[in-house]
């Protein structure tokens, strides 16, 4: 007599799905966004997730332009009750707050009002996410410079990030706190853009003298971060600061410079004089990287994500875009 039918097979799915077949969902804040776009984009990439991916407005055109088969799910960090629904059933979760828009969207430029919107947006997500049990909370974090040199040097725009990172750890969230780097990307923006000069050069001008500096590929950073949801066992309870190299702005200069065509020359600003133009985060952020406990770490990063692009590399890969940005009025 014929063996008798299986239970299920290849065609018809298994209903009771084992948890070693069980597509880990993780939710991601910021998805139509830099950081969190690109998150979404590698894990979206890896059949063992299943995104959520959280926006304010799921209609929106960069919503819709999300990779096929994600979830996109509406939630706002400054809409506490929201977030429930964002956390629930998932097993982990990518948090980025956003401290520019709250600067100059929400407070018009008071840093003061900004720092404690982000701390208070940045801890509602972790009482949210550990009330959901989520099992691994990775945040985009930075230093609290404030407290690491006794008050001298306040950098409002990572001293908050600082704070919640270390709230996620001390209320008993398995968490992962991922440090980034200053965007190469940032050379794509008009803000960040070398600037053009009367004589058809382009110059960057930063308080940074010779001091090498991380710099980080967002699109490398989204897999850095799948890759730290795929060894939770290492990577929980890391802070990780994460760059493609460290290097002077010089060199940076020098390799937009090779990959452009332009002449693009760094120019080492005064102190007083950038933090008359740009105030005192930034240039504060500046100082901070001389320092030897601002530390980044280029072969940390190459062993979560051994695709890691060098600068010229990088450079290569959007050389069309730099040159449209620093030509552009």
């Amino acid at each position: 007599s014929p063996l008798p039918a299986p239970e299920w097979n290849a065609r018809t799915p298994n209903p009771t799905p084992t948890m070693a077949t069980e597509k880990k969902i993780i939710t991601v804040f910021g998805a139509t966004g830099a950081q969190g776009g690109a998150v979404v984009r590698a894990l979206a990439a890896d059949e063992r997730y299943q995104v959520r991916a959280v926006t304010r407005n799921p209609d929106s055109d960069k919503a819709k332009a999300l990779p096929d088969g994600v979830d996109v799910v509406k939630a706002d960090l400054a809409d506490p009750a929201s977030l429930t629904a964002a956390f629930a059933g998932a097993y982990g979760a990518f948090v980025v707050t956003n401290y520019w828009e709250l600067l100059f969207g929400v407070y018009g430029g008071d840093h003061e009002k900004t720092n404690a919107a982000e701390i208070a947006q940045g801890k509602a997500a972790v009482d949210a996410a550990k009330a959901a049990g989520i099992k691994h909370f990775v945040f985009s974090a930075l230093e609290n410079v404030k407290e690491i040199t006794d008050g001298a040097l306040p950098v409002p725009h990572f001293d908050g990030k600082g704070i919640v990172g270390k709230y996620a750890e001390e209320v008993g969230l398995p968490t992962t706190n991922v440090m980034y780097s200053f965007y190469l990307d940032n050379f794509l923006t008009a803000m960040g853009k070398p600037k053009k000069q009367e004589d058809g050069s382009f110059q960057i001008f930063l308080p940074l003298k010779d001091v090498p500096m991380g710099v980080i590929s967002v699109e490398d950073a989204g897999h850095v971060v799948k890759s730290v949801f795929d060894d939770p066992e290492t990577n929980i309870g890391r802070w990780i600061g994460i760059a493609n190299e460290v290097v002077p702005v010089a060199d940076l200069a020098a390799a937009l410079s090779r990959g452009t065509g332009k002449d693009v020359k760094y120019v080492d600003a005064p102190v007083d004089v950038f933090r008359a133009a740009a105030g005192d985060d930034f240039t504060n952020m500046c100082i901070w990287y001389w320092d030897e406990r601002c530390v980044r770490d280029v072969e940390a990063t190459r062993a979560l994500y051994p695709g890691l692009r060098s600068v010229d590399d990088w450079v290569a890969a959007n050389k069309d875009g730099l040159i449209a940005a620093m030509e552009a009025e």
